[in-house]
């Protein structure tokens, strides 16, 4: 996968979308100034990779499943 499409939101509004390259330390870059206190994301088929590549970036993450977020 060459980018990675990235859709920020907070109270439910979507404040950023964008793309960058699927490269760990450019998406961490990316979160950090779009979403500097975002601590979650969606599960996906690379929810996984995400994972251990922001943390790896020092990102205190979590995954979550979209459905569950909104309860």
């Amino acid at each position: 996968m060459k980018e990675t499409a990235i859709s920020i939101r907070q109270d439910g509004k979507r404040i950023w979308r964008g793309k960058c390259a699927s490269d760990p330390q450019l998406l961490a870059a990316v979160i950090r100034k779009r979403a500097p206190y975002a601590r979650r994301f969606e599960t996906g088929p690379l929810s996984v990779w995400f994972y251990y590549v922001l943390t790896a970036e020092g990102l205190p993450v979590i995954c979550i499943d979209a459905r569950q977020g909104r309860a």
